[in-house]
């Protein structure tokens, strides 16, 4: 028996988990995007131009993706809706404050980087 499983929207349609769930708890904890990869070697070789040009693609390509994954993403909320699937919204906010509790008051985080995390933390 699976009491839960934890996949994107679009893996829930294509291997058509919504014919045997009943609900969706909707977390929105990763929206998968653009991770461009380049030689540093190839990259310094570039002129300042040349860098702003690739940036100013990454971003828009970053973009695009992340605008066609969330209307993605919507769409099939929509879809799972019409089959009958229960939709849920996570109180995130609420799980992330139990969560970043837990582990401050526990000796696993004595040794990070809590200017990195609050950092992190503030980051949209």
């Amino acid at each position: 028996m699976v009491d839960g499983q934890d996949n994107p929207l679009p893996t829930v349609e294509s291997a058509k988990f919504y014919e045997v769930q009943k609900s969706i708890t909707l977390t929105n904890h990763l929206v998968d995007s653009v991770w461009p990869a380049i030689n540093t070697q190839k990259w310094e070789s570039l002129t300042p131009a040349q860098q702003d040009i690739v940036r100013q693609a990454i971003e828009a390509a970053r973009q695009f993706c992340d605008d066609t994954n969330n209307q993605r993403e919507a769409d099939l909320v929509a879809s799972f809706k019409e089959k009958g699937l229960s939709i849920y919204e996570a109180d995130v906010d609420a799980f992330s404050k139990h969560v970043t509790e837990y582990y401050l008051n526990d000796p696993i985080s004595d040794s990070w980087d809590k200017d990195l995390l609050s950092r992190i933390q503030s980051m949209d």
